[in-house]
């Protein structure tokens, strides 16, 4: 990473990759300010709807240590991971006299949401192929009434880059719990069902005196989770590594 050269930062006993992160993320501030004081000069803020997010938490590239500004705060993991460390981020929203000043929510909501919530607010048909949903009556203060039942990710990237291997994780939101599944690609697998055979037990330990989510958890990942992957031929064999199956998505049957 390189300083800019608007916003350098001057000599201190920080690592040069962390001043150099400092400065990019101090230009990002000033050019979004001026953004932001342009629509309100030009008197378009009314008409306007700014939105300042991530879609994923923070990174560790570049020389970075996501820990030096301690930039996930108490969460756990980092970009790529599943825990909330990696995925989840804030989103400010701006919309002079439509979103109430100040306003703040903690509605579970997901990036596939965004698409639904910008056409009802254009006033466009919300497609049917999404499984997002508007996420509007919120940022104009109105009642959610339609509301997600839970929220599912899987990935299938190592969030470590010094060594970038493959390794399949998934996570599903539901109610106050959140569950994380992964699979270590280079421990191997002799074929896609054995790769998840973990996903129908999942929690089973922690969780096993309370049926009622363990079901819950179990019934969800069955019917709705994908493999990304699908065996590949003469890989079949005992002790195949996981990264050979990556080719598609195939439904888990």
């Amino acid at each position: 990473m390189e300083y800019h050269a608007d916003m350098p930062i001057e000599a201190n006993d920080w690592p040069k990759e962390e001043r150099a992160f400092a400065s990019m993320l101090m230009s990002l501030d000033k050019y979004v300010g001026e953004i932001v004081a342009q629509v309100d000069e030009l008197g378009l803020g009314e008409n306007t709807l700014i939105v300042f997010t991530s879609d994923n938490g923070a990174h560790n590239e570049g020389g970075h240590d996501y820990r030096f500004f301690h930039s996930t705060g108490d969460y756990r993991g980092f970009k790529r991971d599943l825990y909330d460390g990696g995925m989840h981020t804030p989103m400010l929203v701006r919309w002079t006299g439509t979103i109430p000043e100040g306003s703040q929510t903690n509605l579970l909501s997901a990036f596939w949401d965004v698409m639904p919530t910008i056409c009802e607010l254009a006033g466009a048909p919300i497609p049917e192929q999404t499984d997002g949903i508007s996420f509007a009556p919120t940022l104009c203060g109105k009642t959610q009434e339609k509301v997600h039942d839970y929220l599912y990710w899987e990935f299938n990237e190592r969030s470590e880059r010094v060594k970038p291997r493959h390794e399949y994780k998934q996570a599903v939101v539901f109610d106050n719990w959140k569950v994380v599944k992964y699979i270590d690609a280079d421990k191997g697998v002799a074929d896609s069902k054995a790769a998840l055979d973990g996903a129908r037990y999942i929690l089973m330990e922690r969780f096993a005196e309370d049926a009622a989510l363990l079901a819950k958890v179990r019934d969800y990942l069955w019917k709705n989770a994908h493999l990304v992957s699908t065996v590949v031929s003469g890989k079949e064999e005992e002790g195949a590594k996981f990264r050979d199956y990556f080719d598609h998505h195939e439904p888990i049957a």
